[in-house]
């Protein structure tokens, strides 16, 4: 299948060469997102996540945030799930209690329920955010498990592909993580 940024541009997709990413994490807020320009605003992502959910624990500050930094990685990756036809009927924001975890995703009957990904940062939850390019990195290693369960060859090759699309989508952004390494 080619890749969204040849199908969008007539450009042959690239293939990583690979990075390390060994759970980079910081404390200070996720910032605005990818630096693009006024012309490159994401398109609303309404109908491919049918519902949100941030954390509701009491605690935690920035709640409203949390939820519009859902809405913002669906709305950054929408173009690639629309290309992949994929849907999301809720994507919510991951419990604190998962350890070094940074996503996870449900499926029942082969569909998918669920995507849950990790906002917060580690060591300042209550307050600060990750780096957004680990936050959507997390959400597209979940949506290659659309179409390839396994953690495997095929599982990482469409992982880097996703992640090449992006990047072609938003050339200014910083560049996402190219961690080969699967959280099992």
């Amino acid at each position: 299948m080619p890749s969204l940024a040849s199908m969008l541009f007539g450009a042959p997709a690239r293939r990583p060469t690979g990075y390390n990413h060994n759970d980079r994490e910081r404390s200070s807020g996720h910032g605005t997102g990818p630096t693009m320009a006024m012309d490159e605003t994401p398109t609303p992502s309404t109908k491919i996540v049918r519902d949100y959910r941030e954390l509701r624990t009491p605690y935690l500050q920035k709640r409203t945030e949390a939820l519009a930094l859902l809405h913002h990685i669906a709305s950054l990756v929408a173009p690639i799930m629309r290309a992949h036809n994929w849907r999301i009927p809720l994507l919510e924001e991951l419990a604190l209690d998962t350890s070094r975890l940074l996503g996870y995703h449900e499926f029942a009957y082969d569909r998918s329920v669920k995507i849950c990904i990790r906002l917060r940062s580690q060591r300042n939850p209550s307050t600060a955010f990750g780096e957004l390019e680990d936050i959507v990195d997390a959400l597209l290693h979940e949506l290659a498990h659309f179409d390839e369960k396994q953690h495997d060859d095929a599982f990482r090759e469409l992982w880097h592909e996703l992640r090449d699309d992006y990047e072609a989508l938003y050339p200014r952004a910083k560049k996402l993580p190219r961690s080969t390494a699967c959280g099992e």
